[in-house]
């Protein structure tokens, strides 16, 4: 018999790729508050401080693979 994939209901493969792209789309986020702070859109007093904590673990960790 020939191999059939498993029928997925459209909504289901819908949330497998937004789930997949949910990291993408997290350092997009990230890299335009960067550029927001670069030219003094925003400034650090503007992001609460929760997501500034976050934001410099992740630089830390990332500098750890440079």
């Amino acid at each position: 018999l020939p191999y059939e994939p498993p029928v997925v209901d459209p909504k289901e493969q819908a949330k497998i790729e937004l789930a997949a792209s949910d990291s993408d789309m997290a350092r997009i986020v990230e890299d335009l508050i960067n550029v927001m702070l670069t030219k003094d859109l925003i400034t650090e007093s503007d992001i609460p401080q929760s997501a500034h904590d976050k934001m410099a673990r992740r630089a830390k960790l990332r500098a750890r693979l440079a």
